[in-house]
């Protein structure tokens, strides 16, 4: 019920969940929606690829937990959490449809302000994969080839009676393709040119399901990660610390504490203050963007 709360619950200031692919058998539903009920925001960003329509459109196959993950993000909404929506490549079809339901903020990325007043820009990262943008085929027949992969870790975690790992075989296999999306595509380092055109501290993504938080010529990267690998999303605490968190609560890795913007302008003594708007905006170039 809105207004009432339960005594564990984590209050944070922003929460960042990307890659939950709601429709692939293989999404990891029960972990993700105890992670939504454990906490409350401010605001809710969910960065792309939400929804799986690539696997919907290959087999349906929507089971009742969706419903319950929907329901507790209307549950955050009526209880005051801001919702922004930035699509990925597996959710882009639904960009139209959030729109016109006007119960979520939706734009290719947005920008996101600490209360030290660096500012993050948002988005899934897509576009900054050169195989997704240039090789489609390619693309979706790893999407293929992943899915078996997770079938069989699934088989095998079973099987020995939940005595090895789980994610063993995709984990081996999912490690060399990200390393060669990363070469090929240089996908850091685009997300971090394009985190310093729009004169942003940082960028938080997600599409290549590896959750991390680093630093990049003086530019902060995180990627919150998945759920269907490593069960990982992002918070923001109400100091302006980034913690990317398991399921379960526990703290994977955080960022340093940022250090407030100064009077004169600077930010830890060398970077020039920016100007932050106070209201959304849209642009049209290099993509729509929301600045909060």
């Amino acid at each position: 019920m809105p207004g009432c709360h339960d005594s564990s619950e984590r209050q944070v200031r922003s929460i960042f969940v990307s890659d939950t692919h709601l429709g692939c058998k293989h999404a990891r539903a029960d972990a993700l929606l105890d992670f939504l009920r454990n906490h409350r925001a401010d605001t809710l960003y969910l960065v792309g690829d939400i929804i799986d329509g690539w696997a919907l459109r290959r087999k349906w196959h929507w089971r009742p937990i969706y419903d319950a993950i929907i329901q507790r993000l209307l549950e955050m909404r009526a209880e005051g959490t801001r919702l922004r929506y930035a699509p990925g490549n597996h959710d882009a079809f639904l960009r139209q449809y959030l729109i016109d339901m006007g119960v979520v903020d939706v734009a290719d990325q947005f920008i996101h302000t600490t209360p030290a007043g660096q500012r993050f820009l948002v988005l899934h990262g897509d576009r900054f994969d050169k195989f997704e943008q240039y090789a489609t085929w390619f693309t979706m027949m790893t999407a293929a080839t992943y899915n078996v992969m997770l079938s069989m870790d699934y088989w095998l975690h079973r099987l020995t009676f939940r005595r090895t790992q789980r994610n063993v075989v995709c984990g081996v296999v999912k490690t060399k393709a990200k390393k060669l999306v990363m070469h090929y595509s240089e996908f850091e380092r685009q997300l971090i040119d394009n985190a310093e055109k729009h004169e942003c501290h940082g960028v938080i993504c997600g599409h290549i399901h590896n959750p991390k938080i680093s630093e990049l010529a003086g530019i902060t990267y995180v990627n919150t990660g998945d759920w269907l690998e490593n069960c990982t999303g992002l918070v923001e605490r109400e100091d302006g610390v980034l913690e990317i968190v398991n399921a379960d609560g526990s703290v994977r890795q955080a960022s340093q504490p940022w250090g407030p913007m100064s009077v004169e302008g600077e930010f830890n003594g060398d970077e020039p203050q920016r100007e932050v708007a106070e209201e959304d905006v849209d642009v049209s170039e290099p993509a729509e963007v929301a600045v909060a």
